[in-house]
């Protein structure tokens, strides 16, 4: 095992992890934001659009359980490394093969690797932290490891919507193949102490012994985070899709917007996620575990005036900034609820148990998007010329979810 002590956020290890992930964030947000995109366009069907990112987000929802176990047992660099080495192959392969298969099926593959790569390196990267941050600097930690999403969220789709409305689909795979793997290579640098657990079964035998454990922990150890990760699971069921689905059918169908638009918007959403990120370092720890619900509740009700602006017929241009408005609020808020999330679980699980019981979490709080995408997919078709009773429907529902959830989140220390 390597010996590195564990330390502030300037350690070199530290910086390194933050840095890859940068470059590797920015290529699945540019991927993530584009192939969906392109298909809703090609196809103009938003249940089609539902249903492909249903499918797409499934590998991530079945393999984070075993992306959790490899991260406790393999070394989470070798991990980063080959995800966003294999990333980058794929994508080439993608490009090679555009024309020669459909591109439904072509769409569902890609974004199916994309989502599987998450679900592998993010117990990786979640659970490296706390080896190379001291507990008292975890917060801080974890604040700079969101940021690096959110600053991909934000550039990624701004370049991704310009470069699709300039040039089509093929520069998109180009910078996104070329970041993955300069990502891959930049981790090449990094040194992560390798606690692995001792172990004399097989690998399927070890598999099914951690995942049994990490379920026994959350459930029977630890049942008021199980009761959390079932509200945030609520969430991702009725409003994560909303913002996911909803926001490109809206302004490209609904307001008759390009992808360019659609861009921004979701750079707005990056650069809520930044200042979430900067709020919850602020912050620190002032930010009160017990009163996460109302976090929750505030990004629900921050989407009722899109509904109200669809309802009232509002001019297009004002509507869109309502959207716009809508999702940077929403992102900035859920950003500090993650965050604290995030080191709620970390100060509860054990080091040795910290990519299993993430990776279990990320299983349990993902089952609820594929099945919203679907929904919402379908409801957006539905209801095409009445959007606004599928975003009325979304609030109300989250918002309830959220004043519901207060009970768990009181029980939590302050």
């Amino acid at each position: 095992m390597d010996n590195i002590e564990s330390q502030g956020i300037r350690n070199k290890n530290f910086i390194m992890v933050f840095l890859g992930q940068i470059v590797s964030a920015f290529g699945s947000a540019i991927l993530r934001f584009a192939i969906p995109l392109y298909l809703l366009e090609v196809s103009g069907s938003p249940a089609l659009f539902g249903t492909v990112m249903a499918l797409s987000a499934l590998p991530m929802v079945i393999l984070s359980p075993i992306g959790g176990v490899v991260a406790d047992r393999v070394n989470k660099k070798w991990i980063m490394v080959f995800v966003d080495f294999t990333m980058a192959g794929l994508v080439v392969l993608y490009m090679l093969t555009m024309g020669a298969i459909a591109i439904v099926p072509m769409t569902i593959a890609i974004m199916m690797a994309l989502f599987a790569s998450t679900a592998m390196m993010d117990p990786a990267v979640e659970g490296s932290i706390p080896l190379l941050i001291s507990a008292d600097h975890l917060v801080q930690a974890n604040s700079f490891i969101s940021l690096v999403g959110s600053l991909a969220g934000m550039l990624g789709p701004a370049l991704g919507g310009l470069l699709f409305a300039g040039f089509g689909i093929f520069p998109i795979l180009v910078v996104c193949a070329v970041a993955k793997f300069l990502a891959a290579i930049m981790e090449l640098f990094i040194c992560i102490p390798n606690v692995k657990q001792k172990s004399a079964d097989g690998a399927l035998s070890a598999f099914f012994g951690d995942t049994s454990a990490g379920l026994r922990f959350i459930f029977n150890e630890k049942p008021l985070l199980a009761k959390i990760l079932l509200t945030i699971f609520m969430i991702q069921l009725v409003l994560a899709p909303f913002a996911i689905i909803g926001i490109p059918v809206l302004i490209t169908r609904n307001l008759g917007m390009n992808e360019g638009m659609v861009g921004i918007a979701q750079a707005a959403m990056g650069v809520g996620g930044i200042f979430g990120g900067i709020l919850t370092g602020v912050l620190g720890k002032r930010l009160r575990f017990h009163r996460a619900h109302w976090l929750l509740f505030t990004a629900s009700l921050v989407f009722f005036p899109i509904g109200i602006a669809f309802l009232l017929g509002t001019n297009y241009f004002a509507t869109y900034i309502i959207i716009v408005s809508a999702i940077f609020v929403a992102m900035t808020v859920l950003t500090l609820f993650t965050i604290q999330m995030l080191t709620f679980v970390q100060i509860e699980t054990p080091p040795e148990m910290l990519g299993k019981v993430s990776a279990l979490s990320t299983m349990i709080i993902m089952m609820g998007l594929p099945i919203g995408q679907f929904i919402f997919g379908m409801l957006f078709e539905r209801f095409d010329s009445l959007p606004w009773i599928v975003v009325f429907v979304s609030v109300v529902a989250s918002a309830m979810v959220a004043l519901n959830s207060r009970r768990y989140f009181k029980c939590i220390s302050k």
